[in-house]
């Protein structure tokens, strides 16, 4: 077996709780919605009504940064099970 990961979507939030959504180009399928274009630049995308880029993320990058503000109120880095756009 032999397994690769490459990043398809970041999720940058701002201290006044605007978020910003950096992804690769997402296909077009009826029955499929994480159908990547691997080879997309990551750029700026609308996220919408249909919230395309709000996926279930299956891992994260280890090394996260947090604003001072998130750190503040007490986040520790655990999730809780909460999606991390959510919490």
């Amino acid at each position: 077996a032999e397994y690769s990961i490459f990043e398809v979507v970041q999720r940058w939030i701002a201290p006044d709780g605007k978020t910003t959504t950096v992804a690769r180009l997402r296909g077009m399928s009826l029955f499929y919605y994480d159908l990547w274009n691997e080879y997309s630049d990551m750029e700026v995308r609308k996220n919408g009504e249909f919230r395309a880029y709000d996926i279930n993320p299956v891992c994260t990058y280890p090394r996260q940064r947090f604003i001072p503000e998130v750190k503040r109120n007490g986040f520790k880095g655990d999730y809780h099970n909460i999606l991390p756009y959510d919490l």
